[in-house]
């Protein structure tokens, strides 16, 4: 698509109250569809049987739901506000983790694992890398600024001549020389 991906179109929805199903031919986003939550997803070229079986499926998502209303209802009693941006799933050894995005004050890579910094200074490792979560945060509030750091630029409180970002709870990340130009834009346009 000329605008970004049908990955970017969904991340970017505001209120999401249809379901999805991809279409690519690129079978490497199968994961990725199904971490959007995706009803389901056609190799392409998709056959009209599995296009049929695959609104069928949709056709019974939204009757088990009721209504529309009902699926929103209950996405938000998931997420805190039927946003499922507000929501983050993060995977461990152990399990997962479901994170609310706001309380998120930076990620940081650690190796082939993630680090998460949250609000009352707890930290959260993930078992995936950094880029995997980069795709999935809601970009209009967080910014790779190294990398090795995602920070929410709502917890963004300064940054200093050591080339440092001054975040919540007393917390500090590298601000690199490739990311200083869009960091800085972003907070000149703030005034």
């Amino acid at each position: 698509m000329p605008d970004g991906s049908g990955f970017d179109v969904v991340q970017n929805w505001h209120e999401r109250n249809f379901r999805v199903v991809f279409i690519t031919g690129n079978c490497e986003n199968a994961i990725k569809a199904f971490r959007f939550s995706a009803s389901d997803y056609l190799i392409k070229p998709a056959k009209i049987a599995e296009l049929v079986e695959a609104v069928k499926k949709v056709k019974a998502e939204l009757s088990e739901s009721n209504s529309i209303d009902g699926l929103k209802s209950y996405l938000g009693q998931l997420n805190g506000n039927g946003d499922p941006r507000k929501t983050l799933v993060v995977h461990n050894s152990k399990g997962f983790n479901v994170l609310k995005t706001d309380e998120i004050i930076y990620l940081e890579a650690d190796r082939y694992c993630t680090n998460f910094y949250l609000q009352g200074k707890v930290k959260i490792s993930s078992s995936r890398n950094l880029k995997f979560y980069i795709e999935l945060l809601p970009k209009a509030t967080f910014m790779r600024v190294h990398h090795s750091f995602i920070v929410n630029l709502n917890h963004v409180n300064g940054y200093n001549c050591q080339e440092e970002i001054l975040l919540t709870d007393n917390l500090s990340c590298s601000l690199s020389a490739a990311h200083k130009t869009q960091f800085m834009r972003y907070f000149k346009h703030k005034k």
